[in-house]
């Protein structure tokens, strides 16, 4: 275990460079093995189609997870039908969390949220430069606390959809389950 931890600081150091990283509770959190998970649609804010924003989002975290690190991830439909039959709001608490992720049948959590930092008019115009901020919490499945944080920011000329996609594989690249 604390080479794990070590190993998880070291990386955490190294990935600051694009990204900040944080671990937290940590120590609670037994991460020797893959853990099945479930990501949930991400909020945002300054965005035209803001579901389908976070929808999308949510997707690519979800992709890049089963393909890069081989974690074994609930199908979005799934997640997203489960969280319609729940009820659940873009404010869950942790009570909530716990019983979505028992409904799943999932060890971890994902959230995150996407913000749209730049004063441009909004829109998906070619020849804007946006600026986002991608948030992601990963959450025990057990207790709903926060196992891990990741938050990155970019900023690029072009669809926002592909600084999306950027985004994403910059905080696959950095969480490590």
């Amino acid at each position: 275990m604390v080479k794990i931890k070590i190993l998880f600081g070291l990386l955490s150091i190294l990935l600051m460079i694009n990204c900040a990283t944080t671990g937290v509770n940590t120590a609670r959190f037994e991460w020797e093995k893959a853990h099945k998970t479930a990501v949930l649609n991400f909020t945002s804010e300054g965005f035209i189609g803001v579901d389908q924003t976070g929808r999308f989002a949510a997707d690519e975290i979800s992709r890049g997870l089963f393909q890069k690190q081989g974690i074994p991830v609930v199908d979005r439909s799934v997640v997203i039908a489960k969280c319609a039959e729940l009820q659940l709001t873009p404010i869950i608490n942790q009570e909530t969390l716990v019983k979505l992720a028992k409904a799943l049948d999932v060890d971890l959590l994902i959230l995150g949220s996407l913000i749209r930092l730049d004063k441009a008019e909004i829109g998906e115009d070619d020849n804007q430069k946006a600026q986002i901020q991608m948030t992601v919490r990963i959450l025990s499945g057990r207790t709903g606390e926060v196992v891990g944080l990741v938050t990155c920011q970019k900023s690029k000329k072009g669809l926002v959809n592909d600084l999306i996609a950027d985004l994403s594989k910059q905080v696959v690249h950095q969480i490590k389950l």
